[in-house]
């Protein structure tokens, strides 16, 4: 079973039924995710596995929060791996990483 992109109900359980705070929150997503993503890009180029990990780290968190569980799941992998330097492993989860944050994109027609 393929895993759901986004888990709306448990976003809206976990925010009060706030559409517009749901709005917010995505915005605020779609507006920082390049920002992680490059800092993930740039640890990997410098061979920088705290700067991979903290950046993984931001991004597990905003799509937890928000109910990405693909993206989640992904990064906290990433995150674990460059915590143990083990950067190789962490650097084969970028494309997958990048095709669910596509995924997210594609839900919300951006």
């Amino acid at each position: 079973m393929e895993h759901q992109i986004f888990d709306r109900d448990e976003l809206m359980e976990r925010i009060g039924n706030d559409e517009e705070l749901m709005e917010q929150l995505i915005e605020l997503f779609l507006e920082d995710y390049p920002t992680r993503v490059a800092e993930i890009e740039a640890g990997f180029s410098e061979g920088n596995s705290e700067k991979t990990r903290k950046a993984a780290h931001t991004l597990k968190g905003m799509s937890g929060n928000l109910a990405f569980h693909q993206v989640y799941h992904t990064a906290k992998k990433m995150e674990d791996y460059a915590s143990e330097k083990k950067m190789e492993e962490a650097e084969k989860l970028h494309n997958q990483l990048q095709k669910e944050i596509a995924r997210v994109l594609e839900h919300f027609n951006r």
